[in-house]
């Protein structure tokens, strides 16, 4: 399919976004088994927050601290279900190329 980019639609700044929520959840994970020092996701966690700094003021703004933590928590969820979406329908497109070629490569002989 000529023409169609292998990247999401989205901003620099976005992507980058995405990255911080993904090395939040790795990092998490290997805080929790004693894997990386347990500061490390916090660390990330404020990277993400400055990241998203307008977001995190709105939240604070409206409904204090507390939920501001929790939205900025959520959101790195939404950033990780994008992202995992979009990398299974990137597999998915690279599979099925894979199976067009070797179909016709058989069907050639």
């Amino acid at each position: 399919r000529a023409g169609r980019s292998a990247t999401l639609n989205v901003s620099r700044a976005e992507r980058l976004r995405a990255l911080l929520a993904i090395c939040f959840l790795t990092s998490s994970a290997l805080a929790a088994a004693a894997l990386a020092p347990y500061w490390l996701p916090v660390a990330i966690l404020v990277g993400a927050a400055a990241a998203n700094w307008k977001l995190v003021a709105l939240f604070r703004r409206r409904r204090g601290w507390t939920f501001a933590v929790g939205g900025i928590l959520f959101h790195q969820l939404y950033y990780i279900y994008g992202s995992a979406a979009f990398a299974w329908c990137w597999v998915e497109r690279c599979w099925l190329t894979l199976q067009a070629v070797a179909s016709r490569a058989i069907s050639a002989r």
